[in-house]
């Protein structure tokens, strides 16, 4: 990991009051799939100074990236899609990220419909026979 503290390249610096670093990451990785081997390079910018913290926040997005990510692939079949024309990948994408939160939202504990902790394909499928629990999921929003 690398970081800039001097900004005085960036255009318009007084609209940046709080910037205080700009990182760049070169990250690795070999596809187990494939064997594949990737290099990337990544930016950003924070208003964090310390070296730790910064690493801590660029974990902790990733993790949460990874995790939406793998829910939404398992349940969904994101990455098996065959959508590509015009927006549809990014709109059933949205579509598909609001409905997991939306179930997310439901607390199985406050429902008497569920008995025990159900998981998101469940209650997909509950969502599809029940009309009454689809309207509370509706109301979520």
């Amino acid at each position: 990991m690398q970081y800039n503290k001097g900004f005085n390249y960036i255009f318009d610096r007084n609209s940046w009051a709080n910037l205080h670093t700009i990182v760049r990451i070169n990250s690795q990785r070999t596809l187990k799939k494939t064997g594949e081997f990737q290099e990337e390079t990544r930016y950003y910018i924070t208003s964090l100074t310390d070296v730790k913290q910064i690493a801590n926040a660029i974990r902790s997005h990733w993790g949460v990236e990874n995790k939406v990510h793998w829910c939404l692939d398992m349940v969904y079949d994101e990455d098996s899609s065959s959508k590509r024309k015009g927006f549809s990948v990014q709109n059933f994408s949205l579509i598909n990220k609001i409905v997991l939160n939306l179930f997310r939202k439901n607390k199985d504990n406050d429902n008497e419909r569920f008995k025990n902790k159900v998981g998101i394909n469940t209650k997909r499928k509950m969502a599809l026979y029940d009309e009454t629990y689809l309207i509370e999921l509706l109301n979520l929003i």
